[in-house]
């Protein structure tokens, strides 16, 4: 199964696996459409079609695996985290007052909910496959993957590509 490694997904994101077959003579095919796929995750978390893996359910976070079967012959891809984006914040997140030429940098934050059990079924089957079932809330810092727009008069001030915001004529912004 390639990707064989782990990866990170959000809920909603769609990932392609492809399947290989090796045969003892040394001959490889790609089986990725003849091969029965399998998500590990609760049910109605993923979804998968001829390798090509969706996660759907924004109510679970958590890991899981993808399993190709072809002729007998099993391969399995590396621990894929799903987690699900809860909240987006804006540092500093207050009302802002510059006086003309000053400077204020922000950050962009987006905030992940990971391990939070499946609410069908109870946990969801991840007690039995041994998987924490408390979730923990993490922060990634976006600020240079934004795309940072000054929508106020160009004259009271702009912002860069990295979000720093310089005031301009204007005494507050």
């Amino acid at each position: 199964v390639s990707p064989a490694e782990g990866r990170t997904l959000t809920a909603g994101e769609t990932c392609q696996f492809s399947a290989t077959a090796e045969y003892g003579d040394g001959y490889t095919e790609d089986v990725t459409a003849l091969a029965t796929w399998e998500w590990t995750g609760p049910d109605g978390s993923g979804w998968m079609s001829r390798g090509a893996l969706l996660t759907t359910d924004a109510e679970w976070s958590g890991q899981a695996t993808v399993t190709a079967s072809y002729k007998n012959q099993t391969a399995a891809s590396g621990v894929i985290e799903v987690r699900r984006l809860v909240a987006l914040h804006l540092e500093p997140g207050d009302e802002v007052v510059l006086e003309a030429g000053m400077t204020q940098v922000f950050r962009l934050l987006l905030e992940y909910e990971v391990g939070k059990p499946a609410k069908s079924g109870g946990l969801g089957g991840l007690l039995r496959r041994g998987r924490d079932t408390k979730s923990k809330q993490l922060l990634e810092d976006v600020t240079e993957q934004a795309e940072w727009r000054w929508k106020g008069d160009p004259r009271s001030g702009e912002i860069s590509a990295a979000g720093q915001l310089t005031a301009g004529d204007c005494a507050d912004i």
